[in-house]
């Protein structure tokens, strides 16, 4: 029972198990499952960028913020909804964590239809709110039709590995996101190579990967993996309360990801044209395989904090808040260190041969780099916050480091110091929230929650 590799979702350990053995069986195939999901869409920003152009690297980087809005509510719902599912697997509530599962899966697919709905309906005012300039409206568009009608593929696979994970099954979220991964990859060199469908031909491939991951994920429900299954949703205000209250920080967490790329972009268009955000497109790819990196371990800790708070046992959450820090911070210095030394690799992966786009998007990616030291830290302490019912806390350090401060800084320092402030803007809403989540921790500590 204590061995990493058939460790179940039980009580036994979850609360009495070797804390490093529980983190390893979910932090790390969590690690690996955010990776194969940011591969989804850093393949296609170096397929369209090498086989398209600059151009339409700036394409997918104006559209990106409806996509990171799917993902956003996805994890507004699928992060409360697990939140509390591993809840009341501590309190031996199964039947209560089945309904509140089932409520999750109506409203993210419910959602989904919307989205393709109205999405497709307004697709001309969406692109034009997106910032979209003359020479790249149509792209814009094309890409985005394709993003809103498929969004159900992008919401199920993610919705679902974080559900599969609470229910004790982290592997196989691995599995679905990496398979979906290589598809996807296939697919773009043939839509994108072969049959010349360029914008489409990416997005498309895509979704049929995400589709991959769907029918994987699944099989944990099918073959009755876990503890979970389908059952007819019971609505009441209360579970849907609940559902929001803890899932609103996630949302914010997210969704401060497509805040900050649209406030880039709309800054370095001004500053730098659209070849500046083609290079802001390439170090935003590098930036969300980073923030996926930090986010898979960070949501690996959740389970486990979520289970022994419910269970009141303050030493165990300590433990595990401890191992996410370290090893966020640990990646953080390793990625900051790839990004200052092998900026010119970087970029061209996405660029090729394309000069101008390369060394527009070195230094800029350098000085960017900083900010990882800081960021999966911030986004440790914001999960915890989370699975720990300090909703308020989370919710303060999610809106520090996005809303509030990047944008403040992204909206003055380019005025004193021009397109260096930037890049600089990043490094102090991250390194300035670090602050505050430390002091918010120390609160914690000095109430009730004695940890």
């Amino acid at each position: 029972m204590d061995s990493v590799t058939n460790m179940p979702s039980s009580e036994l350990n979850l609360r009495n198990g070797n804390i490093k053995k529980i983190f390893l069986h979910y932090a790390f195939p969590s690690l690996f499952a955010m990776l194969g999901n940011a591969l989804y869409l850093i393949v296609d920003g170096i397929f369209i960028g090498r086989g398209i152009g600059a151009n339409a690297l700036a394409v997918v980087t104006m559209a990106s913020p409806v996509m990171e809005f799917i993902l956003a509510f996805t994890i507004f719902i699928c992060m409360g909804a697990s939140t509390i599912i591993s809840m009341k697997f501590a309190q031996n509530k199964v039947e209560e964590a089945n309904n509140i599962f089932s409520i999750a899966l109506v409203l993210m697919f419910g959602f989904s239809v919307t989205l393709a709905i109205f999405g497709n309906l307004f697709l001309h005012q969406l692109a034009l709110m997106l910032g979209a300039t003359e020479l790249l409206i149509g792209g814009v568009k094309e890409y985005l039709f394709i993003l809103c009608t498929f969004s159900f593929t992008l919401a199920l696979s993610y919705g679902l590995s974080v559900i599969v994970r609470n229910d004790g099954n982290p592997r196989i979220t691995m599995i679905a996101m990496v398979i979906g991964a290589i598809t996807n990859i296939t697919l773009d060199y043939v839509f994108i190579y072969i049959f010349k469908w360029g914008i489409t031909g990416a997005a498309v491939a895509t979704s049929i990967g995400q589709i991959f991951s769907v029918l994987i994920l699944l099989s944990h429900f099918i073959l009755k993996k876990g503890q979970l299954k389908l059952v007819k949703p019971q609505f009441n205000f209360k579970i849907l309360k609940d559902i929001s209250t803890i899932g609103v920080s996630a949302f914010i967490q997210e969704l401060s990801l497509g805040i900050v790329t649209f406030t880039f972009t709309v800054t370095t268009l001004k500053y730098l044209g659209e070849i500046g955000v083609s290079a802001y497109g390439i170090i935003a790819y590098v930036a969300l395989f980073v923030f996926m990196a930090f986010l898979g371990i960070a949501q690996g800790i959740q389970p486990i904090v979520s289970y022994n708070h419910g269970a009141n046992e303050p030493k165990r959450v300590k433990h595990a808040l401890k191992l996410g820090l370290i090893t966020n911070l640990s990646l953080g210095i390793l990625f900051f260190l790839i990004c200052l030394l092998l900026p010119g690799p970087i970029a061209k992966i996405f660029a090729s041969s394309d000069i101008d786009l390369i060394s527009m998007t070195i230094r800029p990616l350098q000085i960017y780099a900083i900010a990882f030291i800081f960021t999966g830290m911030n986004l440790t302490f914001s999960t915890y916050f989370l699975a720990v019912e300090k909703v308020k806390y989370s919710n303060i350090v999610s809106l520090s480091r996005s809303v509030i401060l990047t944008v403040f800084f992204l909206m003055t320092l380019p005025v004193f110091m021009g397109p260096t402030g930037i890049w600089l803007s990043i490094i102090l809403s991250e390194a300035i929230t670090l602050l505050v989540a430390f002091s918010l921790y120390r609160k914690t500590k000095t109430a009730k929650v004695q940890l």
